[in-house]
Order: C-alpha cells, then structure tokens, then sequence
C-alpha cells in the first residue's frame, strides 16, 4: 500500500523494455538475414515490420509512460481510471486462470462483482490481468480484500493463486 492509502498498479518498464528489446532484437536479426535476397520484396518488409517493429515501438511506448491500469482505495476500484466499483457497493472479487491447460503461458483475469448503480442489480466483469503490470496479483488481491469488507475467494480453497 502507498501512504496515501492507495495502491496503484501501473505498467513496468522493466517488463515492457524487455519485451521491445526482444521484438527488437527479432526485427533487426530478419532484416540483417534477408537484406539483398532477391526473393524478399516490399511487402515482406512491411509484414515483419508489423510483425516485429511496431510491437517493440508499442512495448517502449508503453513501458515509459507508466500508464496507470488500477487504483484501488477507499473510494473503490478504478480501470484505467474509470470507476468499476465503489466500495459501498462491491460484493466480491477473485482472479481465476484462463485456459490453463493452453499452453505454457499463464493468464489470468479479475473478476469482480459489484451492485450497479443505475439499477440496484448485480454485475460483474472481467479484467485480464497483463504479465506486464508492476504489481503482482497478490498485491492486487490484498489491496481489495484490504478495502473492502467482503474477502476474497480464490479458485481452491487456501491456495492463494
């Protein structure tokens, strides 16, 4: 938690330069091995530029302005700055895997149930977490439960994800 009792979750720079660094390093490793080859022409440089350049340049964009993704306080959950929830009206949140069997990347989302305002009614919505966020889901778990007064459910009863 910050001092001002709130914690703020921003994207890494350190995630996100490693991320360019290695698109980058891709693009310029195809470019270095495909320069002269008669049989690569305009088009196959703009497909691997899309494919390896702009993602690093998006990487590094991203990593420098520290975008904030959550803030969680008092006054509830924000998205990117936008109101999901106030605290007066959250019911639960918990974060689940997503397709763990896919694969060796893992995923996750937040869920969060809340009362909407406009009707009183229950919702919910779902946030896929991002490998590259400065905080990990813990933190992101500890700071709800610390503000709300519900708990948190996990997917299995005392494994904290």
């Amino acid at each position: 938690m910050k001092s001002n009792n709130s914690l703020i979750v921003r994207q890494s720079l350190f995630f996100n330069l490693l991320f360019a660094a290695i698109f980058l390093s891709i693009f310029v490793g195809v470019i270095i091995t495909i320069r002269g080859q008669k049989i690569f022409d305009i088009p196959d440089y703009i497909t691997f530029i899309a494919l390896y350049l702009v993602p690093s340049i998006g990487a590094i964009y991203a990593g420098t302005r520290r975008t904030e993704v959550f803030r969680i306080d008092e006054g509830g959950i924000f998205y990117y700055k936008k109101l999901i929830t106030s605290s007066d009206r959250f019911i639960q949140a918990y974060t689940e895997e997503v397709d763990p069997e896919q694969g060796f990347e893992v995923k996750f989302s937040l869920y969060i149930e809340y009362y909407r305002i406009e009707t009183g009614i229950a919702d919910s919505v779902e946030i896929s977490l991002s490998p590259t966020l400065d905080k990990s889901v813990e933190e992101i778990q500890a700071a709800i439960e610390y503000f709300s007064s519900n708990k948190i459910q996990y997917d299995q009863p005392g494994n904290n994800i």
